[in-house]
């Protein structure tokens, strides 16, 4: 029995325990160790030493211990782990004394794209960096084929000069344009997106660019380009550019399950058609219920129609048709909305509607027509619209209500906001600016009830109730005004993949009229949030204490939220 045993266990296969790296000290025995692929339960084979040391030599030499070397190694078996120890020779590192480019353009400004900051540490990963900065100046300058290539030469001791050597290749200059995978979408609905002239120099920033709005289009699960040669005069190739796409089905039904805060559910459904007529035209059926759990606070259905090329121009025109019970503002509405969105120039766009709405208020029992034009320059950087990392949006909206529009009320509005994203490691600062202000005029004394502002709470200073902050309303069971200015900082910490910390300040204040202001007054909030991260969009949880009017016994206020705030 017991020689069965002893069997047993000596049949059973090792697994890598600890490993030791003994002489290394450039590099952490844990970092080694991923390098090494030895990993602590995996399954241990002799053959894996040998594996492991000539990734060790290979990753000492980029890093410019060309004298490294492994000098012996040990194996130690406790029960069914393979302990490792690794007895090395690290030897000097060598450093970059000079630097040299070879290139037929001006090498000052190629230098100036890199910076090297010498004398440096050997590091082909540096190295490699360079490279990449030079090919993305030539792609972009009309040389899609430019080859870098770099030399080494000892200098003396461990000293050494790098050369880097430019073969720039052909000019590539554009002289046709194809696209290839369609099957039910017009071929014009590709081509209208390319606005690269005819033989122009290639650039590879203008065709990421063309590729993303292609791919906005919501046509194609990718987009892909190849360039062809045609005919080759001297150093200059004339090239066919072809844009190779796979379409999607055009038909589209979503649901969506959320969470408010405070306490609301969110159900939202939508019926989609991105192709009408293979043109792009788009026709989408929404419908959204907001429940408390026991009443449906807020019911919404919305038909809209996009036109992507209204009349044969650059503008996008959307027509929107709705019907909105809100419980809680205590009004009906139905509407129409026709708008026109142009791009003036990358990030620069300009939003213009007109909007006719037919209210039922109550309890007053009011109903009327309000009919108001809305004009919106916006400015928009941010490199991700959920979950942004860096870049500004700066929007101003100009609103009108009535005059000679006609309808029940009179009244504008101008709203300005400022959004500002900045990187910092792997770490972003957020700041947020609103300032917004509302007057009626001509025949109307008061704003509209659905129209006045709110604060305090989620999405504006935590810490507070939600819309506890600002007057009185006059007619509703909450706190509302005119003059609103909202400040807010974030500074979101990144702890891994899928966990992040963030640290928020509010502040702001709401008053009735413009010269009701007192910035002593201003309500400020402050916390932390801790983020879960997905593949889609980020969720948080934050906890918000006010920092001016705390009670006594105000321990703060948690809030869930989708994405982030702002």
């Amino acid at each position: 029995m017991h020689w069965i045993l002893t069997l047993l266990i000596f049949a059973s296969p090792l697994k890598v325990g600890w490993v030791k790296f003994i002489g290394a000290k450039a590099f952490s025995n844990r970092q080694l160790s991923k390098i090494a692929h030895l990993q602590k339960g995996n399954e241990f084979r002799e053959i894996m030493l040998r594996s492991a040391e000539l990734r060790l030599r290979s990753y000492y030499r980029s890093r410019g211990f060309f004298k490294f070397k492994v000098d012996s190694t040990k194996v130690e078996t406790v029960k069914s782990l393979a302990n490792i120890k690794f007895f090395v020779s690290e030897g000097p590192r060598a450093v970059i004394g000079q630097l040299e480019i070879k290139a037929d353009e001006d090498t000052a400004f190629l230098r100036k794209l890199i910076r090297p900051k010498l004398p440096m540490w050997y590091d082909e990963g540096k190295i490699k960096k360079w490279q990449a900065a030079f090919l993305n100046y030539y792609s972009d300058s009309g040389y899609p084929l430019a080859d870098i290539k770099f030399e080494t030469e000892w200098l003396v001791d461990d000293t050494m000069k790098v050369t880097l050597v430019v073969d720039k290749g052909p000019l590539v200059l554009l002289c046709g344009f194809d696209v290839e995978g369609l099957r039910k979408v017009r071929r014009i609905v590709v081509m209208r997106e390319v606005d690269i002239p005819k033989c122009a120099k290639y650039s590879i920033s203008q065709i990421f660019d063309v590729k993303r709005r292609i791919y906005t289009t919501g046509l194609f699960y990718y987009v892909s380009h190849e360039v062809r040669p045609v005919e080759m005069h001297g150093d200059t190739m004339k090239a066919l550019l072809v844009f190779k796409v796979s379409e999607q089905k055009p038909g589209r039904i979503n649901f969506a399950l959320g969470y408010n805060t405070p306490d609301q559910l969110l159900l939202r459904g939508q019926i989609s058609h991105n192709n009408l007529f293979n043109m792009n035209r788009k026709l989408m059926v929404r419908s959204e219920v907001r429940s408390n759990l026991i009443n449906p606070r807020r019911k919404l259905i919305e038909l809209e129609y996009s036109e992507p090329y209204f009349l044969g121009l650059k503008l996008e025109g959307h027509g929107l048709g709705y019907y909105c019970f809100d419980r809680d503002e205590q009004v009906r509405k139905i509407g129409v909305s026709m708008e026109m969105r142009y791009i003036i120039v990358k990030y620069l766009k300009l939003h213009g509607s007109f909007n006719w709405e037919r209210f039922f208020q109550t309890p007053e029992n009011m109903r009327g027509v309000v009919n108001f034009v809305e004009l919106n320059p916006f400015w928009d950087s941010r490199d991700n619209l959920l979950n942004p990392r860096k870049g500004t949006f700066v929007s101003l909206r100009l609103v009108q209500a009535g005059g000679i529009l006609k309808g029940l009320y009179d009244y504008r509005k101008v709203e300005f906001e400022v959004y500002q994203y900045s990187p910092w490691l792997q770490h972003v600062i957020a700041g947020r600016l609103r300032i917004w202000y509302e007057w009626p005029f001509a025949n109307t004394k008061m704003m509209p009830p659905a129209e006045r502002y709110t604060l305090g709470g989620y999405g504006s200073i935590r810490g507070y109730d939600q819309r506890s902050i600002g007057p009185k309303d006059p007619e509703r069971p909450f706190h509302s005004g005119r003059f609103l200015v909202n400040f807010n900082a974030e500074a979101r910490l990144r702890i891994n993949k899928l966990l992040g910390l963030t640290l928020f300040f509010d502040a702001g204040d709401l008053w009735e009229d413009i010269r009701d202001v007192n910035l002593r007054e201003l309500k400020c909030g402050a916390g932390v949030a801790l983020n879960f991260y997905t593949p889609i969009v980020p969720f948080r949880l934050d906890w918000g204490i006010k920092l001016v009017d705390r009670g006594p016994n105000d321990r703060g206020r948690l809030y869930f939220g989708i994405g982030q705030m702002f």
